[in-house]
C-alpha cells in the first residue's frame, strides 16, 4: 500500500489518493506477498523442492562457483518462480483481487490478465530474474522474504503505475459470443 501511495502521490501527482486502488495493493501485499510467497519460497522451494538450497547459500563464493549442482538449483528456483509461479498463479490472482475489489467480475479479471500478461511478464523478468538470481544465490532462507520485500517496494510502484488505475475492456477483443456478452455486461456505460 505504501508503494501505491508513493506512486499516486509523487509519480502521478495526485492530490487525492484513490483509496480503492490503495486497498487493492494493501490486501495484495498482506495476503499474497506476505503469506503465499512466504509459503512458496520458504516451505515449497526450500524444504520440499530444493532442500540443498540452504546449504548452497551458506557456501563462500569460491565454493559456489565450483558447485555446478548448486548453480543448477538456483536456476531451477528462478525458472519456477519467474516462468511458472508468476504467469500461472501470481498475475491471475492479482487481477482477480484487483477486479473484485473494484466491483468487477472474475471473468473480467481473467480477461484483463490475458490482455496484459505478456507485458506484465516482460516487465517482471527485467527486474525479478536478476533479483531472484541474487536472492536464491546469496540470501539465507530466512532472508529471502525480506529481500523480496525490499525489491518489491520498487516493483510495486511500477505495477501500481502500470496497472493501478481501473481498466476497461474493449468488447471487440473477445472472440466468442459468450465472452462478448459477458464483456458487455461488465463494460461501463
Amino acid at each position: 500500500a505504501g508503494s501505491d501511495y508513493v506512486t499516486q502521490r509523487y509519480v502521478e501527482g495526485r492530490q487525492e489518493i484513490d483509496v480503492r486502488r490503495n486497498l487493492v495493493f494493501f490486501i495484495w501485499g498482506f495476503v499474497y506477498l506476505g503469506g503465499v510467497q512466504y509459503f512458496i519460497f520458504n516451505k515449497v522451494f526450500a524444504q520440499k523442492l530444493f532442500p540443498t538450497a540452504a546449504a548452497f547459500v551458506e557456501k563462500p563464493l569460491r565454493a559456489k562457483l565450483a558447485d555446478r549442482a548448486g548453480q543448477l538449483t538456483v536456476l531451477k528456483q528462478v525458472f519456477l518462480d519467474q516462468f511458472v509461479h508468476h504467469p500461472i498463479l501470481f498475475f491471475p490472482m492479482f487481477y482477480q483481487v484487483k477486479e473484485l475489489i473494484e466491483g468487477g467480475s472474475v471473468a473480467a479479471g481473467w480477461r484483463k490478465y490475458q490482455k496484459n500478461v505478456v507485458e506484465d511478464c516482460q516487465t517482471l523478468w527485467c527486474i525479478w530474474v536478476p533479483a531472484q538470481m541474487i536472492n536464491m544465490s546469496f540470501c539465507p532462507i530466512w532472508a529471502r522474504i525480506p529481500f523480496v520485500a525490499v525489491v518489491s517496494s520498487g516493483y510495486t510502484c511500477l505495477i501500481s503505475y502500470m496497472r493501478g488505475a481501473q481498466e476497461t475492456l474493449d468488447v471487440s477483443m473477445h472472440i466468442g459470443s459468450d465472452e462478448a456478452m459477458v464483456a458487455q455486461s461488465v463494460a461501463p456505460t
